[in-house]
């Protein structure tokens, strides 16, 4: 029964695109298609901007804005069985909007039309889709090009295109993660897939180009040029246009500056000196540490030195640190130790470490928490949050916060609730963004972001004579906070 309804409306639809695009269907509920709630859902834009018009076969939609059309915005709607796409741009000085519209029999055509703000009626429609989808090549025909080899990058990111195949319809590619390494490939001999002459999918990710630059524009997008290890890595500045560049320079030395740039890519756990399981830096031995480090704890980088140690069983002279290790489940003494055990990662953060006690201005001492940072990080770090439990508020931004006790789980001491708008507390029935937090001593508490599956450090909160600075890693809620709320 659909077959033959979908065939009727195949015929009418033909009949009605003789003269070009179709009437667009009324709906009584929305008939400006202009105010329907978009959505930035890149995955699905994609998808439809490889659509043909029903009347135009020739071109897709993604394909007819090349040239004078100057694209500002695509964004997607579906509404029951029906899906729209809506393309803002400006062409001859004068900015429009075109939407589109599938049905469920998948016919495609324009539902309205707008230049300068005014809707057009169906012979301005016709002629904006002669002009766009008349006369113009199909890049199906099309390769995708081999001038495309080359090494791309945003300035945070990379992706090192190493070879092109159309007839396999594949690439292969190094990708980088600056926050990483700037010379050291984070993933290497990727393989990416060739969905047409304009387009490529890495990871799941559909990657649009445009000439000889790529964009992304998913929060996690860039997850494709990453390592995959850890959970803190700068997905933050992964959006944006990747163009051909210099590759830095093979086995030039990072300064200072390149290492400690951007916030650290790595993971601390804070109770890890008093858990018999755990480690303080889990990641040590999988990924390079990068990221300025703003502890100013300089034990705690000596702790992650003798840690990485620690791994292959070196047995250390001083007895405070071999009965400190000696308690740890994983823990395996080794008379034959030697420094060749160590892998080149696991000696890149040594020497990152190292850094790290030389930028806090300290010794790092024998790398042994004090008998009060030991107290706090052995049980006492949720009765901080209890007696710190309060609303702050920002007197600039009036921004308010609620800090409490994660009462209902041992996997992080501390819970950030952040208000919504201007004067907004953070209360049952309101919108609020959450975040966990760790306590890590001297009246300091790092902000964890567990989201969609990614964790990462947002920066940190200082307690101090009843009032709190948060230092926000992209400075959103940086600031001091009064203690109360309005």
């Amino acid at each position: 029964m659909k077959n033959r309804k979908s065939a009727i409306a195949l015929i009418l639809t033909t009949a009605i695109l003789l003269g070009g695009c179709s009437k667009p269907v009324e709906d009584k509920e929305k008939t400006n298609a202009a105010e329907i709630t978009w959505e930035d859902n890149s995955a699905e834009t994609e998808n439809f901007k490889k659509l043909f018009l029903t009347a135009y076969p020739d071109v897709s939609i993604g394909e007819a804005f090349t040239g004078d059309y100057s694209v500002t915005e695509w964004q997607f709607r579906q509404e029951d069985e029906k899906k729209y796409l809506k393309c803002e741009y400006t062409y001859q000085d004068k900015s429009r909007i075109l939407i589109f519209y599938c049905d469920e029999y998948e016919n495609v055509n324009v539902a309205q039309y707008f230049v300068e703000g005014e809707k057009q009626d169906q012979a301005e429609i016709k002629k904006c889709c002669d002009e766009l989808f008349k006369g113009k090549e199909n890049s199906s025909s099309k390769e995708f090009s081999q001038s495309r080899i080359g090494y791309y990058s945003n300035g945070y990111w990379a992706m090192d295109i190493k070879s092109i195949d159309c007839q396999a319809k594949t690439i292969i590619y190094d990708g980088y993660e600056y926050a990483y390494s700037r010379t050291e490939a984070a993933c290497k001999d990727q393989t990416g897939t060739i969905i047409d002459a304009d387009t490529m999918e890495c990871g799941g990710v559909s990657v649009p180009w445009d000439g000889d630059t790529f964009t992304l524009s998913g929060e996690y997008d860039a997850g494709f040029m990453g390592s995959g290890i850890g959970g803190n890595h700068d997905y933050e500045h992964g959006k944006g246009t990747y163009e051909k560049s210099n590759r830095p320079e093979e086995g030039k030395n990072e300064t200072s500056a390149d290492i400690f740039s951007g916030t650290p890519n790595y993971m601390v756990n804070y109770g890890g000196t008093g858990e018999r399981d755990s480690y303080v830096f889990p990641e040590s031995s999988n990924m390079k540490f990068h990221g300025y480090p703003n502890e100013g704890q300089t034990w705690l980088y000596q702790y992650g030195i003798n840690e990485i140690y620690a791994r292959h069983g070196y047995i250390f002279q001083n007895q405070d640190i071999q009965q400190l290790y000696a308690g740890k489940s994983w823990y395996v003494a080794d008379e034959g130790f030697q420094d060749s055990m160590l892998t080149d990662i696991e000696k890149y953060n040594i020497e990152y470490l190292k850094k790290c006690i030389e930028e806090t201005g300290g010794d790092g001492n024998s790398g042994i928490p004090s008998n009060e940072q030991s107290e706090s990080f052995d049980g006492n770090a949720k009765e901080f949050f209890r007696q710190n439990e309060d609303f702050y508020t920002n007197d600039d931004t009036y921004q308010i916060v609620y800090i409490h006790a994660n009462e209902n789980s041992d996997d992080h001491d501390g819970i950030l609730d952040v208000g919504k708008g201007e004067r907004q507390a953070p209360v049952e029935g309101t919108a609020m963004e959450t975040y966990f937090l760790d306590y890590a001593a001297e009246d300091t508490a790092v902000i964890i972001d567990e989201k969609k599956g990614y964790v990462s450090e947002r920066g940190y909160i200082y307690f101090y004579n009843g009032e709190i600075y948060i230092d926000w890693d992209t400075g959103d809620l940086t600031g001091t906070y009064w203690q109360g709320r309005p």
